[in-house]
């Protein structure tokens, strides 16, 4: 006849039996009081149960104990899963109130889940109690990610016009982890101009994730340079605030020469000939209208108008001249 023992008996029996300075108390206790039936080499689900927060992450060695009357069941095996690792309690019920330590050590993950491979009899009795070492190696705790801005400010005309000047401002979350109440503030832009754009909320950045404006400042006096700094603010999962900041300048347009361009010239117009007309040679005046009879007529050195223009006739041209083709 099988007798149980209680879950507290058994963990103090458990610190007798593994050793001294293994165990002050079980972390975690998982009774399995259930008869199984099934093909011997099958693997049977035992149970689930949750992991203590505080031990999540935990390297720890699992125990099993039962103390069976005459009832002997050779190797059936409990299996250990819990984050990623495995550890097997062997032939848990081999003998008559065998402890069986585990082979392997396990990693403590959000669960623990136990699992039965059946052993030759193709029976499990049940009336075994898991227990996970409270003193194991505690988790190892990992500073938290660090959240990280950027901010990336630049003039979109170095030279600013009618007083005003132009920018484009980048704030990306180059950090592992993501930012809320993101903005940025521009204290020398305000200063100039109360009504600038350029301090702005942002809201929530995703990591890696950029948001991009841009803003003018107007009021600017012409004859300065201006050289200001943006800041870029946001608050990481913990509360931790991070910035960043980045300058631009922009400078006045000084000493302009406008240079304008002549009207172009326009050309007299061309005087067109009438057909059938032939131009006199250059510095020649024609002379028309006039026979050689009428020519002989005209004394030596004598003066004829014609056409509206004077032509001087040289009297050695036309003397002893007669003409014979009459």
């Amino acid at each position: 006849m099988k007798r149980l023992i209680s879950m507290f008996s058994l963990a103090a029996m458990l610190v007798i039996l593994v050793a001294p300075s293994a165990l002050a108390a079980p972390a975690l206790v998982i009774p399995i009081d259930t008869w199984i039936e099934a093909p011997a080499g099958s693997f049977v689900h035992l149970a689930t149960v949750e992991t203590p927060p505080e031990l999540i992450g935990a390297s720890c060695l699992g125990l099993a104990a039962a103390e069976n009357g005459s009832s002997v069941h050779p190797n059936n095996d409990i299996i250990i899963e819990t984050g990623g690792t495995t550890a097997v309690l062997e032939d848990v019920e081999g003998t008559s109130g065998k402890v069986t330590s585990s082979v392997g050590v396990v990693t403590l993950g959000p669960e623990v889940t136990l699992t039965l491979h059946m052993g030759d009899h193709g029976q499990f009795s049940g009336g075994l109690v898991v227990a996970i070492d409270v003193n194991c190696t505690p988790p190892t705790t990992l500073p938290p990610p660090v959240p990280e801005i950027g901010i990336v400010k630049s003039a979109d005309v170095e030279f600013y016009v009618n007083n005003t000047g132009e920018f484009t401002i980048d704030v990306t979350n180059t950090g592992p982890v993501p930012l809320h109440d993101v903005h940025v503030t521009d204290a020398y832009a305000v200063a100039i101009d109360p009504g600038s754009d350029c301090p702005a909320v942002i809201g929530d950045l995703a990591v890696g994730e950029t948001s991009t404006y841009s803003c003018t400042i107007a009021g600017l006096d012409g004859v300065s340079s201006y050289d200001n700094v943006a800041i870029a603010i946001g608050t990481g999962p913990l509360g931790t605030e991070v910035t960043a900041t980045d300058n631009a300048q922009v400078f006045p347009i000084k000493d302009v020469t406008v240079t304008t361009q002549a009207p172009p010239t326009t050309q007299a117009p061309v005087t067109t000939q009438a057909p059938g007309t032939t131009s006199a040679p250059a510095g020649t005046l024609p002379v028309t209208g006039i026979n050689g009879d009428a020519m002989e007529g005209f004394g030596v050195a004598g003066v004829i108008l014609i056409m509206g223009g004077i032509v001087l006739l040289s009297g050695a041209a036309l003397v002893g001249q007669r003409r014979t083709d009459r």
